[in-house]
């Protein structure tokens, strides 16, 4: 099958380009997102903690997942290059893998092909690709989310939607502001399915069962903390200070996506928001429709939270949305 061919030919160019970068990069300087993440993983759970006012203040912000996993690599006498490997080659590889998995349930072979060469090329997921930050497992556990979530169907069977929240959760605990996806989710239930999805015991119950990576993470919190999610005061805090809002998110776009696929880009998303007007009777019926929502909806969550909200913007928190940038 000349399709599996190209497929196979686009991973193994994905593989090189990352190892290639991994190679040359794997010795660089931390930055200071990278040193708390690491400070937080040496001294709060296999080491001795460590009384520190800066630490603590970190420990409040920071997502635990990348520390904790990163934590038990040292444990183990992992190298700092190969917990890199592990913990940021490996998701980034996978997530190639992912998309053509997506691309191919809702549109089929060819686009699944191209979206995922688009980001076997990326040189924004190729670059934090070789760095100790979230983004970049965060993303690939929240494309095994959005897989499971097209799985389920308007049923929401409760296997792959337990296994959707699961790993939406697991994203969370690595960065945060991937909740966007959740949220994503809701507002695609409630354009398809009005309210009668909240009747569904699978909702319910395959939710509660997604809930279980979080739980530890909130008891730590509110033993550690006092509060549940320490984080959010720490956010609104920080915006509060900021006056105007962050309009050049925007322009983040197009450095993320460069010529000629911004123009795509641009393109797609016209072709994209004008299906759903011309399919909106229908679009519960259509998973491409349903999908081409989700991926318009999680766009604008995603720049109306750091526009709005945040007030603030680097590019790096794009990849957020960078599913919605590669296929529209």
């Amino acid at each position: 099958d000349n399709y599996n061919l190209a497929f196979i030919a686009i991973l193994i160019l994905a593989f090189i380009i990352r190892v290639y970068y991994f190679t040359q990069t794997q010795n660089q300087p931390l930055w200071w997102d990278e040193l708390s993440f690491g400070s937080i993983a040496k001294t709060n759970f296999f080491f001795p903690a460590v009384e520190s006012k800066l630490l603590s203040a970190e420990l409040i912000i920071r997502p635990l997942a990348l520390s904790f996993f990163w934590s038990a690599l040292i444990k183990i006498g992992a190298s700092e290059a190969m917990s890199r490997f592990i913990l940021e080659i490996i998701p980034s590889f996978m997530s190639v893998i992912l998309v053509y998995m997506i691309g191919k349930e809702i549109y089929g072979k060819k686009i699944a092909l191209m979206a995922s060469l688009m980001l076997a090329v990326s040189w924004i997921h190729i670059f934090y690709s070789l760095r100790f930050l979230t983004s970049v497992p965060a993303f690939f556990f929240s494309l095994i989310s959005i897989y499971f979530f097209f799985k389920a169907e308007d049923e929401l069977k409760q296997k792959y939607f337990a296994l959707s929240i699961f790993f939406l959760l697991l994203s969370v605990l690595f960065r945060y502001s991937f909740g966007i996806v959740g949220a994503s989710y809701i507002i695609v239930l409630f354009v398809t399915q009005k309210l009668t999805f909240i009747k569904k015991k699978s909702f319910w119950l395959g939710g509660l069962i997604g809930f279980i990576p979080v739980v530890p993470l909130l008891l730590f919190n509110l033993i550690k903390n006092g509060s549940i999610f320490p984080a959010a005061g720490q956010y609104a805090s920080s915006s509060g200070e900021k006056e105007a809002f962050a309009f050049y998110t925007l322009g983040f776009l197009k450095h993320i996506l460069q010529n000629p696929f911004y123009l795509l880009f641009i393109f797609g998303a016209i072709m994209a928001i004008a299906s759903l007007f011309l399919a909106f009777d229908v679009i519960k019926k259509s998973k491409k429709a349903k999908f081409n929502l989700f991926i318009i909806i999680l766009l604008i969550a995603n720049l109306s939270f750091l526009i709005f909200y945040i007030k603030y913007a680097e590019d790096r928190y794009l990849i957020e949305s960078l599913i919605s940038l590669i296929f529209l």
